[in-house]
């Protein structure tokens, strides 16, 4: 462990971390949104982290976890940060302190990145409502680049039933013998996303087996016979999470996203998991927000995501 800022000790996260880790980032969202139920799993992120050069764990005298931060790399090229402070412990420079590391490690890639030939993005990710963090990375020359917003809905009356294009219909998925076309579907209707990188099939699909998944609660559209769009959910308690909502571009602007998001919303209902949510990117080139509006959902809280060249 190493000494820092007089009063705090330094070293890297371990899985052993994870339930103070998760009462940590429950305590900041609570701080700042108000509420905890979206906060991120890091029980799923932790163990895909290099945890020794990519994590950081600051703790008391006593030994109490005062706060947390991580670079992932999403794909070559695109490094995100998240940094968590514990209201009781904010003003003694901890933000500060974790977004020099952050950057430091980001450095690192850079370099490699650079002999590679790669283009790179370093982001640091924070509340919209958390004025100090916005200053503090501003300060520091940060660019702000868009917001995300985390959208849900209470699912109080079930949609009635959407009509379909001739040719479409939805129904459950079907593992095994879905999977490929899923893949190929999903690597299509994400192409023009921003960051995307397309994972081999091996990797995606066990990601997407993650315990938090519940296929379900996963249903295709299929256009004769070629699955023209996805929705893919997960189950966190108390609310039904929507991982990914894609449409192939041959089947677009004809209703078929909100077929599958109302397809969805019904089977809530029926099981009794009323609430439902999602993230998206508020400068989605394909206006995936006003979707959402459209269909009853609203914004519960939004986040930053700011820039800088290392």
């Amino acid at each position: 462990m190493e000494r820092v800022l007089d009063t705090f000790w330094l070293r890297p996260a371990a899985i052993a971390d994870c339930t103070d880790l998760k009462q940590l980032i429950a305590a900041c969202d609570m701080d700042d949104f108000g509420t905890s139920e979206f906060a991120l799993e890091i029980e799923e992120i932790l163990p895909k982290l290099p945890m020794d050069a990519n994590t950081w764990v600051v703790l008391t005298e006593a030994n109490q976890i005062a706060a947390f931060a991580f670079v992932e790399e999403i794909s070559a090229g695109r490094l995100d940060t998240y940094g968590f402070v514990h209201p009781s412990y904010k003003g003694h420079g901890l933000g500060q302190l974790l977004v020099a590391r952050a950057e430091g490690r980001g450095r690192e890639y850079a370099g490699d990145y650079k002999k590679r030939g790669i283009e790179y993005e370093f982001n640091q990710l924070v509340p919209r409502e958390n004025l100090a963090a916005n200053q503090l990375l501003q300060q520091r020359d940060y660019t702000f680049k868009r917001l995300y917003s985390v959208m849900k809905i209470r699912v109080t009356d079930p949609p009635a039933a959407t009509e379909m294009p001739e040719g479409f219909r939805i129904r459950n998925y079907e593992a095994g013998s879905d999977d490929r076309a899923l893949y190929e579907a999903y690597n299509e209707a994400f192409q023009d996303s921003r960051g995307f990188f397309q994972k081999p099939f091996e990797e995606w699909m066990q990601e997407k087996t993650a315990p938090s998944f519940d296929r379900s609660l996963w249903y295709v559209a299929m256009d004769g016979t070629d699955l023209a769009g996805f929705i893919l959910c997960k189950q966190p308690d108390p609310y039904v999470w929507i991982d990914l909502l894609g449409v192939k571009r041959s089947a677009r602007k004809k209703g078929v996203a909100k077929a599958l998001l109302e397809q969805t919303f019904r089977e809530c209902h029926q099981r009794g998991t009323p609430d439902v949510a999602l993230s998206v990117d508020a400068n989605s080139l394909t206006k995936a927000n006003r979707l959402y509006e459209n269909v009853g959902m609203s914004p519960a809280f939004q986040v930053s995501l700011y820039q800088k060249k290392l």
